[in-house]
């Protein structure tokens, strides 16, 4: 059950983490790649 709440929480955190992504290249196109970048390693 550990593993799960554990798998839980790192789907929550990734999807935070794609929306502010996101945001931030509508901000500045650049970030683009780091966007690319993150979906390999996810």
């Amino acid at each position: 059950m550990s593993k799960t709440v554990i798998l839980t929480d790192s789907k929550q955190r990734s999807s935070e983490n794609f929306q502010t992504t996101l945001i931030d290249v509508e901000l500045q196109p650049n970030l683009r790649l780091l966007v690319l970048q993150t979906k390999g390693k996810g």
